[in-house]
């Protein structure tokens, strides 16, 4: 009987963890940067802690990285961003932010995203985490030329002043649905079941 129940807990466990990752997009180790736009005003860059796909360590964070693509239609300047999100090899954070046209096309629809102070050499290796933390910029203004969910492309270090290589790719992410949130309450009530009634088996012994 402690078997069959120990076994149901477990299946529940695996049931809504599975049903807890299955309400989100499936991230590619390529994919480096999420992007939350539920709020304009502070829409979110989210490291994923994922690796770039190739070495580069030729870009100052002065030039930081190129979100190619990203907005719907050329946009002009640019401004601040607050947070954390810092590339590899430094310890400043992205703090400002520009419409960029790197490789050339008609319209400046890429994102710059760099820091203004403290040059120091971007470090990315295929051995470890491209960014950490978060970044926020005030996009409201820019509404109409912000993608939809689910849209993608490529990240290029540098800038079109001074360019590197692709490293890897941005996504716009989804809110975390109602059946994402259900999902993970079921995983923790399974968890907090399995830790107590192993307490209770080890009282009994």
């Amino acid at each position: 009987m402690k078997k069959t129940n120990l076994s149901s807990y477990s299946s529940a466990l695996v049931l809504a963890a599975g049903l807890f990752a299955a309400t989100f997009p499936a991230a590619g180790q390529s994919i480096l940067i999420d992007i939350n736009q539920s709020n304009p005003s502070a829409v979110q860059f989210i490291a994923t802690g994922a690796s770039p796909i190739v070495n580069d360590f030729s870009v100052y964070n002065l030039f930081g990285v190129d979100l190619n693509s990203y907005f719907t239609a050329s946009v002009a300047g640019g401004g601040a961003a607050t947070g954390s999100l810092i590339p590899a090899g430094t310890t400043a954070a992205y703090t400002q932010w520009f419409s960029d046209n790197l490789l050339n096309s008609p319209n400046t629809v890429d994102l710059n995203l760099y820091t203004s102070s403290n040059p120091q050499l971007q470090n990315f290796s295929i051995s470890s985490a491209a960014f950490t933390g978060t970044a926020n910029i005030n996009l409201s203004s820019l509404l109409a030329d912000l993608p939809t969910t689910g849209t993608s492309g490529p990240i290029y270090s540098g800038d079109s002043r001074s360019s590197g290589q692709l490293i890897g790719t941005w996504q716009v992410v989804p809110e975390p649905s109602v059946e994402a949130q259900l999902a993970l309450g079921a995983v923790v009530f399974a968890g907090l079941a399995l830790v107590r009634r192993a307490r209770r088996v080890a009282a009994r012994r």
